[in-house]
């Protein structure tokens, strides 16, 4: 369901871009920060008390709003985005290139590290280790395609 609504909502600002990008607006941020906390504060609860474990899909609602804000913030931003420090703009970059990876890796870390810790040292923990074995299959899965085109650029070669 987290997929399917996040989807739904990039498609609603995608097809109203003019009306958001670079229309900033402070309640949009604030908004991003007081539904962070609010997240945050729902899962810390959730977690500790499990008589109230039923009303779990309510974070699905805090979510959807959250990526509201965070989605209209930063597209009100978007042209000062282009004025971010280089390396700022590199990790944003790289990151957005390995969203594959992180999707490969992200369950096998999830189900490892959930039961060792608790909230919110498992989230900062599986985030990290998240981010670093993702980096090392990204760097991989370059490498083997590096050496894929070497190999192809041979076979046509010899053939030529």
């Amino acid at each position: 369901f987290l997929f399917m609504e996040s989807m739904l909502l990039g498609a609603y600002f995608k097809l109203n871009d003019a009306k958001y990008r670079n229309n900033f607006k402070w309640y949009s941020l604030i908004g991003a920060g007081v539904f962070f906390l609010l997240y945050f504060a729902s899962k810390l609860f959730f977690s500790r008390s499990d008589s109230f474990m039923y009303l779990q899909v309510l974070n699905q609602g805090v979510i959807f709003v959250l990526l509201y804000f965070v989605f209209r913030f930063v597209m009100g931003i978007d042209a000062k985005l282009d004025n971010l420090p280089t390396v700022i703009k590199g990790v944003i970059s790289f990151v957005a290139k390995m969203t594959l990876e992180i999707y490969v890796v992200q369950y096998v870390i999830i189900d490892f590290i959930r039961p060792l810790l608790g909230f919110p040292l498992n989230w900062l923990s599986i985030t990290g280790l998240i981010l670093v074995a993702a980096t090392i299959l990204h760097y991989v899965c370059e490498g083997i395609l590096k050496l894929s085109d070497r190999g192809i650029a041979k076979v046509k070669s010899r053939k030529a």
